[in-house]
């Protein structure tokens, strides 16, 4: 019985490699072992007849036959490429395991990037069926190509990433005034253009509202005017203020919110944070107009199981609350410990930071998704993390906050934040803080994006100004099946490799993300999203 298992293995093969499939391969093998004399055997079939015992062994081939011709490695032709390139990091050699642009700041991670192994299947499809099978005249050499089921199908892989979990859009610093467009100190500042930028962006996501599940402003709608005093900027008296001063911002504010009610569609929804310019028409008459409700941070319910939480910078900030309440006592006590020099760097007196009654809040909000199984996006005017932004950019207790979503980084994914006008980016503690670029200041005429989140990972796509980013959420040592190539900071350095094709590789992946194309999305790969330049 093995030798005709084996001669039935051999025949299978090579009857599957000259591609001989008829039904005449099946009669000419039973018609050959026909011939084959049986010997006759003691055991418990000595019951039959020999042409009982033949017909039985034949069918038992024949099964063989069938299995082998089914199993044979043949039948997949493909041809396997394997790259590997080694990345050198300022702390150690790695090829997988940490994220493309890793941490930032001193002793960062560089990027790392995994090519990993391709196939191909040619014309010919994994189970060898021909195109046309009603057809038995049909050319022997034309061949469907694989379905999305077939086993081993590459085309599954196109179908991994196609749609998120659901679209945000993304704004920051429009900040309108009625002056002249103009380089101030060292950047271009484009105030009038400021409202047909907003109208055109806002416009385009009422385009795409079918695939947004809201949009965010991030703070300094309106540029604004005040008359405070040069000599103690951590303190504000609006009432002492001129009544022309005072009817300029509620213009100009006014302006900037007629727009976005008309240039926005009623079925999308506007969500804002205070910005540090917002407060020029006071905390009240921002938070009514931008349909805050009564608090000035609070939270948003998103699609799949994710929340946003909304988060006010301003707070702490004795310049901008309320004279003798909890955050302005904080505030100042805050101040009082630090040195002048510290200030000078890291408090600006036009930032803020989260006074302990927010904090607690936020620390709340955040338990409740952990113990529901959510994951958390936070949104806010200043960044979160000190090298998101530039020195004294930051909110003032910024360090204390971000230590707090790395000690939660398994439900605290994504923090955006504007104020900051060049933008920014750093990753800690696999919590992504992304600092939107102005829209104020884009030479190339806007600047906003979506940001799309999927199952493993959150990619920013940057139009105009705004650069994109993709950044993974899902904790190392989880297998997500998607190649992970970062976040658009630092360079591919090969190492430990003579060979120069490696080295053309790594150059030309640089080359990648340095151009503007691979910073900014397109309508093919968007998925429906309309962009206009």
């Amino acid at each position: 019985m093995l030798v005709f298992h084996s001669l039935s293995l051999y025949l299978s093969r090579l009857i599957v490699v000259t591609r001989l499939k008829s039904l005449s391969s099946l009669l000419m093998m039973r018609a050959f072992f026909a011939r084959v004399k049986v010997p006759k055997r003691t055991s418990h079939f000595s019951n039959h007849s020999n042409g009982e015992k033949s017909s039985f062994f034949e069918s038992i081939i024949i099964i063989i036959f069938i299995k082998s011709v089914m199993m044979s490695s043949f039948f997949l032709p493909t041809t396997t490429t394997r790259t590997r390139i080694t990345i050198k990091s300022t702390r150690k050699t790695t090829t997988t395991r940490q994220n493309a642009g890793g941490r930032g700041g001193k002793g960062g991670w560089k990027q790392v990037i995994l090519v990993k192994a391709s196939s191909s299947f040619g014309e010919e499809d994994v189970d060898g069926i021909n195109k046309d099978s009603s057809s038995s005249s049909s050319s022997s050499s034309s061949y469907r190509q694989p379905s999305n089921q077939s086993l081993g199908a590459s085309s599954r892989l196109e179908s991994v990433h196609k749609k998120p979990l659901f679209t945000l859009g993304v704004f920051a610093d429009a900040q309108y005034a009625d002056k002249e467009n103009g380089t101030y100190g060292t950047r271009n500042k484009y105030f009038r253009d400021a409202k047909e930028r907003l109208k055109n962006c806002l416009n385009e996501f009422s385009e795409n509202a079918h695939a947004l599940a809201c949009v965010i402003n991030l703070g300094d709608l309106y540029d604004g005017y005040n008359e405070d005093s040069a000599e103690n900027l951590y303190f504000r008296d609006a009432s002492s203020w001129s009544e022309e001063v005072k009817a300029r911002n509620v213009k100009e504010f006014n302006e900037m919110v007629e727009i976005t009610e008309k240039s926005l569609t009623k079925d999308l929804k506007l969500v804002s944070v205070l910005g540090n310019h917002d407060m020029a028409v006071t905390r009240e008459v921002f938070k009514q107009k931008m349909n805050f409700g009564e608090d000035d941070y609070y939270k948003v319910e998103l699609p799949r199981n994710w929340v946003l939480l909304c988060l006010d910078t301003t707070d702490m900030n004795p310049r901008y609350v309320d004279e003798n309440s909890e955050a302005w006592k904080e505030g100042h006590a805050w101040l009082a410990s630090k040195t002048e020099e510290f200030k000078k760097r890291n408090a600006k007196p036009w930032s803020g930071g989260i006074a302990s009654v927010q904090f607690n809040w936020l620390k709340e909000q955040v338990d409740l998704a952990e113990k529901e199984g959510k994951k958390v996006i936070v949104c806010s005017h200043n960044a979160l993390a000190p090298g998101s932004a530039r020195e004294g950019m930051v909110a003032w207790n910024a360090d204390v906050i971000s230590s707090y979503f790395e000690s939660k980084s398994e439900t605290v994914k994504v923090c955006v934040a504007g104020h900051d006008h060049p933008g920014g980016y750093i990753q800690r503690g696999n919590v992504h803080y992304v600092t939107i670029e102005a829209m104020l200041e884009a030479d190339c005429g806007t600047s906003y994006g979506y940001l799309e989140v999927y199952e493993h990972e959150c990619i920013l796509r940057g139009v105009g100004a705004c650069k994109s980013r993709r950044m993974r959420t899902s904790e190392w040592g989880r297998f997500t099946g998607i190649a992970n190539f970062g976040m658009l900071t630092g360079d591919i350095d090969v190492i430990d490799s003579n060979d120069p094709e490696e080295e053309k590789l790594a150059d030309w992946i640089n080359d990648q993300l340095r151009t503007p194309s691979s910073a900014s999305s397109s309508s093919d790969d968007s998925d429906d999203l309309i962009i206009r330049r």
